[in-house]
């Protein structure tokens, strides 16, 4: 059960801040989990730059982030922020995470027409308006993107 204690017009407010950080500094915002743990509300952000993040961006990100939100007096004393990078097993969610790894092995799971789902393998070959092409076999697949459950690269 969650317990996070910021409402959700707060939530939102917060949402708002974070965004004008993120896009002003220029990075990705790859996600946002607001969780409550260990007695405290955390605030989780992965984010990302085509040049990758390093620990210094992270530090900078959660300072910024850190003081607009003492500000605005939206967040309760046992709140925690934490900035991290996504890593290289990120999960690969919206259309431009497929489109930076065109060429790459990727492993998903999709939804099927037969009401399961399929673990797919195969190297991304073009991304399309609403679909992933994957070269797997020798065979190509065209996967929906709305039907993609779960994807990341496939790190061997």
């Amino acid at each position: 059960m969650s317990k996070f204690i910021v409402m959700q017009p707060n939530l939102d407010e917060i949402k708002k801040i974070i965004q004008l950080i993120i896009d002003q500094e220029q990075i990705e915002l790859v996600d946002l989990i607001c969780r409550f743990e260990n007695g405290r509300n955390v605030l989780r952000l992965l984010i990302d730059s085509p040049g990758g993040i390093t620990l210094d961006d992270c530090a900078k990100i959660n300072r910024q982030i850190s003081q607009a939100l003492e500000q605005s007096d939206l967040l309760s004393q046992h709140s925690v922020i934490e900035v991290n990078s996504p890593g290289l097993d990120r999960p690969m969610v919206t259309k431009r995470d497929f489109e930076k790894k065109i060429g790459s092995t990727i492993r998903l799971i999709a939804k099927n027409n037969k009401g399961t789902t399929d673990i797919i393998v195969g190297d991304i070959k073009n991304v399309d308006d609403d679909k992933v092409v994957l070269i797997s076999d020798n065979k190509e697949s065209e996967i929906l993107l709305g039907d993609i459950i779960k994807a990341k690269l496939e790190i061997r």
